[in-house]
């Protein structure tokens, strides 16, 4: 795999080489790295998802498809295909080995098992979306490793309104119901969960990281 200098300026050539395929002034989005290690995606707001060899860090296809910019991606386990998130409110997958989006409907992937699971449109996340939320209020999500004691995985969310909700994984059906964690006092950014049923939060305007506990054991919740 790429292994990253130490060192300021080696760091700044490392995001040069990342940003030099994009349209310029163009941010970037989201960036994950292929389960089997081979590839890192890097989705960009020039409305793409790059995609570069890890053992070079060479650009290995560009994948288009997307009338916005692409506001999150995930990783098949397969590290075949990659799901993508945009502005349009979008669920698109690509076909990382022909470098193109999979000529098959959204339908066909919903069986997919997937690496991560940041994206909040999708078959398995439709009951986070309550009542008068539109493609934005979600920030982020993340899927619990580990198993609660039920048997079932935990769903995070991240909201505009300040919120940390948790649901049972997968929530295919709305509205799902939702343990609601509070503690920001600005929108939340980004949620991940750790080990030992640690979950990690970070928030906008209020700039803080909180670490909730979950108890994982606890039966009937």
């Amino acid at each position: 795999m790429y292994q990253v200098p130490s060192g300021s300026s080696q760091d700044w050539k490392l995001v040069r080489a990342l940003k030099e395929p994009m349209t310029a002034g163009s941010w970037i989005e989201d960036l994950k790295f292929s389960p089997d290690a081979r590839y890192l995606a890097v989705s960009s707001h020039d409305k793409r998802v790059y995609v570069f060899t890890t053992a070079k860090l060479e650009l290995f296809c560009t994948l288009q498809g997307s009338t916005s910019y692409v506001s999150h991606l995930d990783w098949a386990a397969d590290s075949r295909s990659i799901r993508t998130n945009d502005g349009s409110y979008e669920l698109l997958h690509y076909a990382v080995s022909a470098g193109n989006q999979s000529p098959q409907s959204s339908t066909s992937q919903k069986d997919t098992v997937w690496a991560t699971s940041t994206c909040p449109i999708s078959w398995a996340t439709q009951g986070i979306w309550a009542a008068g939320y539109d493609g934005t209020d979600i920030n982020h999500c993340d899927v619990s490793s580990a198993h609660h004691a039920d048997g079932y995985q935990l769903l995070a969310t991240a909201d505009d309104f300040g919120m940390v909700k948790l649901f049972r994984y997968p929530s295919p059906a709305e509205p799902a119901k939702a343990l609601t964690l509070r503690g920001h006092s600005s929108h939340v950014t980004k949620v991940k969960f750790g080990g030992d049923g640690v979950l990690f939060s970070t928030g906008g305007n209020d700039t803080t990281v909180i670490q909730w506990k979950i108890d994982m054991k606890q039966r009937g919740k």
